[in-house]
């Protein structure tokens, strides 16, 4: 079984799924029986797809075989005598089957015949007719003697003489221009109105009257159909399909589809889908050319993006693309209107629309399905609604929390703005990770180890831009269980060397989110057992700099009056035991200051006094300004604030106050270090700054503030 279905007419009874065989067999009846002494003109009229063409195939095979069949196909021809040429070729071809010896004769009627209707006799009977059956005579003088009618009753008569009836198929006749469409008309009522002789016309009415009827005086389609009725004897519409059958006929399609592909539909997303295509597709279905159309479309889409998107969403975007195409063009090329989010409380990206934009915004989306009709157009809007959530705010009180924009991100949905662009690419875009990919290294965190994890997370890790994974992992810890949870958290702590501590004024860095999200990660743990876990995370995790953001998260306070505790006052203190022993451990192998940020060794330094060991950081920072003079200023720089703004990105210090001389005094000897500071850099006179709290405090100012302080209050004690 091929996967895709080009689209070919049937030939059989056999392949007939919309019961058009009655209604060709009986046309076949009429044009094989009756003994018409003038020619009998039938169309078949339908809609591009609607299975003209295997109706004109059903009816040749219904023709019996005394009945002569003849195939003419005038969009060969791009001029009226090419078109005179070869009907006429045509012609003669089938008299010449049935009246072989007669041929000669039949060449010298039926290209006189041509001649003097086309005035081409000597290109016809050269190059056409004559050399189709072996006979090259010209022929110029005796057509003035002889009358187009006598030679017509001439035509006349070797068809009676053949015996039998002759039907002429012409199809797809509105593929034509204007005048190739009037020439087929007069060839087959002026030219061609033979005895015995039916013609099969198969177009699309609609098409063909509007396409004539500019010519005639009125200018309208009305003027084309007058045309038609002088042409045709009995104007057949194909049979209406029932809807019904349309779908049946279009999901076995698409069932093929899936049987070829190896792939099936869960049940729920088998519901889903068959209510919005019943709802806002099978009213479109009005041939069984979309049927086939859509089978091959999904055909094409979903090898290209299984695993990587919402397949239920792929196809009923694909079913927009075949069945209502301008539409489909519209969401394609307004991404915003379709992911923003209405409501004023959404915290989303594009949230707090002005109301005066939500009117210009739901008159567009109206104006585009207002063309479908108003029945039509409700459907069409559920369908939205299910396909794009955030449309429900802009025409329904609704609002949606963070945890369902996550949840639509996690299932790979058309609404989140992350895969919208997915569906119309049919790519994973550089930079992003693919879902098949990232299942492969975490699709089985139930049930693998977390040693077997690390190691294939090491093998792959360099592959992929570590903020990104970070990312993907954030969407769906709400997913995981508490056993996933822990296996993930014990491998992530583990990379903490890959993580960037790139800070920007409003996002995390890298390094930050990851500690974000194994706190998140422990929230699955049972209290009771969470602390043990926290502090076997900690020993997993390095460098320490990646270890002092896990902690600081580990001490998170409640958002929520209601929420839980996330480690209690006794377990933190136990985390402090550890951070400090760790500290103290790190210490002895590098310089004190190398690796931390001001402000984590302050922390550190309160996680002292928190355990009762202050005097073991007076006595560590004692040894450090003992090691180097200049360590002064690091020091002094612990106790400073460091801040940083859109104005000013880098970061800097400011705002050296009483209080933090006072809490540098609960850690270090003062004296001593005013002496150090002293012989280091001199005894340096402070430059005030116009704003004490935000402007910056250059390493030369801030050391002389200090001595400045010191002196200050040595002079009021």
């Amino acid at each position: 079984m091929e996967l895709f279905r080009p689209d070919r007419p049937i030939d059989t009874k056999n392949d007939d799924k919309f019961q058009r065989y009655a209604f060709a067999k009986r046309i076949a009846e009429i044009v094989s029986s009756g003994k018409y002494h003038k020619s009998l003109v039938i169309g078949v009229y339908g809609k591009w797809g609607a299975g003209k063409t295997s109706v004109l195939n059903l009816i040749r095979n219904e023709v019996p075989e005394n009945t002569v069949v003849v195939n003419f196909n005038p969009w060969h021809f791009s001029e009226q005598q090419q078109l005179l040429k070869s009907f006429f070729e045509s012609i003669a071809h089938a008299l010449g089957k049935k009246l072989t010896t007669q041929k000669e004769k039949i060449a010298e009627v039926l290209g006189d015949y041509a001649e003097s209707v086309g005035s081409v006799a000597d290109q016809v009977i050269t190059f056409g007719i004559g050399s189709f059956l072996g006979v090259g005579k010209k022929i110029t003088e005796k057509l003035r003697k002889v009358s187009i009618e006598d030679l017509k009753s001439r035509v006349d008569d070797l068809i009676i003489d053949a015996n039998c009836n002759f039907v002429v198929f012409i199809d797809d006749i509105d593929r034509l221009d204007v005048s190739e469409i009037q020439s087929v008309f007069k060839l087959v009522k002026l030219v061609g109105d033979f005895p015995r002789t039916s013609y099969v016309l198969s177009f699309d009415d609609d098409l063909v009257a509007s396409a004539l009827g500019p010519q005639y005086a009125s200018r309208d389609k009305l003027a084309g159909y007058a045309f038609l009725e002088k042409i045709i004897q009995l104007p057949l519409n194909l049979p209406k399909t029932n809807k019904q059958v349309l779908r049946n006929y279009t999901l076995e399609l698409v069932d093929k589809v899936f049987l070829h592909l190896g792939f099936k539909l869960s049940r729920k997303e088998t519901g889903d889908f068959i209510s919005k295509f019943d709802e806002a597709f099978v009213p479109a279905i009005d041939n069984p050319r979309l049927g086939v159309r859509y089978a091959n479309s999904i055909g094409f889409s979903i090898p290209l993006l299984l695993g990587e998107v919402h397949i239920s969403d792929l196809m009923i975007i694909e079913a927009i693309k075949v069945f209502y195409p301008e539409f489909y063009y519209f969401i394609r090329n307004n991404e915003t209107f379709f992911l923003r989010m209405y409501t004023q409380s959404a915290r989303d990206l594009y949230s707090g629309v002005s109301e005066d934009e939500k009117k210009h915004v739901k008159k567009i989306i109206d104006d585009k399905l207002s063309i479908y009709g108003d029945k039509l157009k409700q459907s069409l809007m559920e369908m939205l609604f299910d396909l794009f959530p955030q449309i429900k705010t802009l025409y329904r009180n609704y609002s949606y929390p963070d945890e369902t924009h996550q949840l639509w991100y996690r299932e790979k949905r058309i609404c989140s703005n992350y895969y919208f662009e997915r569906y119309f690419s049919y790519v994973v875009k550089e930079g992003d990770i693919s879902d098949v990919y990232f299942n492969s290294l975490f699709g089985d965190l139930s049930t693998v180890s977390s040693d077997t994890l690390k190691e294939r997370l090491e093998r792959e890790i360099d592959r992929m831009k570590a903020d990104d994974l970070m990312f993907k992992i954030k969407q769906h810890v709400p997913a995981y269980n508490a056993i996933e949870a822990e296996t993930l958290a014990k491998v992530l702590v583990q990379f903490g060397d890959r993580y960037s501590n790139t800070k920007h004024i409003l996002i995390y860095s890298t390094s930050e989110l990851t500690a974000y999200i194994v706190e998140k990660l422990m929230r699955k743990i049972a209290a009771g057992e969470r602390c043990k876990l926290c502090l076997e995370l900690l020993k997993l995790s390095s460098p320490f700099e990646f270890t002092m953001k896990l902690q600081y998260q580990f001490r998170t306070e409640k958002e929520h009056v209601m929420e839980e505790s996330f480690l209690n006052p006794y377990e933190l203190v136990n985390i402090s035991e550890y951070i400090v022993s760790r500290f103290e451990n790190e210490a002895k192998l590098n310089p004190l200051f190398a690796s931390l940020q001001d402000f984590e060794v302050r922390e550190i330094l309160n996680m002292y006094i928190e355990v009762n060991k202050q005097d073991d950081a007076n006595k560590l920072l004692s040894d450090y300004l003992g090691f180097d003079n200049s360590c002064a200023l690091n020091i002094i720089k612990v106790f400073t604030s460091t801040i940083q703004s859109s104005s000013k990105p880098k970061p800097y210090k400011t705002n050296f106050n009483n209080d933090s001389y006072n809490e540098m005094g609960r850690f270090i000897e003062l004296d001593n270090l005013y002496k150090k500071s002293v012989e280091a850099f001199g005894l340096i006179t402070y430059k005030p700054v116009h704003d004490l709290e935000r402007d910056e405090l250059t390493d030369e100012n801030l050391i002389a503030l200090f001595q400045k302080m010191y002196l200050d209050k040595q002079e009021t004690s």
